[in-house]
Parts: structure tokens; sequence; C-alpha cells
């Protein structure tokens, strides 16, 4: 338990910052699992960000938000990718346990 809690305390001390944002869904990609969304303070559109964290993944959990549903989306990497945490309005579920 000790080494988890010194990994979490290095991982925090890196000097890399994550950030979450609330956005608004504009469009959903199945295929490529991914959304465009809109911050609700009006920045600039985040387009391709990911619905589960292995995008080369075929199976595992993965949450379709609905077109204009509320999304919290975290950066990771220096905000270089973004990832949806959590949605306010699910369309669909898909879940692939196996090939």
């Amino acid at each position: 338990m000790n080494k988890i809690a010194d990994a979490i305390r290095r991982m925090a001390q890196s000097g890399k910052q994550t950030v979450s944002m609330v956005c608004t869904v504009d469009v959903v990609d199945k295929d490529a699992r991914t959304i465009d969304c809109t911050p609700i303070d009006d920045g600039a559109p985040l387009l391709g960000v990911n619905l589960q964290a292995n995008q080369d993944s075929k199976w595992g959990v993965v949450i379709y938000p609905r077109v204009g549903s509320y999304v919290v989306v975290g950066f990771v990497a220096d905000g270089n990718a973004g990832v949806v945490l959590m949605t306010d309005d699910i369309e669909s579920i898909e879940v692939v346990v196996s090939d």
C-alpha cells in the first residue's frame, strides 16, 4: 500500500497538471468512439475526444452520450489528449467482453 501512495505522490509532484472541462456534445462518432464538443465557457471546440482509454481496443465498455448533453472531459499528457469522464444523458452503451 505504501508503494501505491508513493507512486501517486510522485505523479502529483511531476509538474503535469490534469484538468477537466464541462462541455456540450456536438457530434458522436460511434465508429471512431469519439465525440466533438464545445466547452460551456464558449472556448474553442474540442474535436475527437476519446470515449474510452484505449482507442485501439475493440472490447470493453463504451458509453455514448446523447448529442446536446453535458460531458466532463478530462485532459492528460499536458493537455494533448482528452477523454470523456462523465455524461448526464446516455444515448447507448456498448459492452463487448471478448472477440
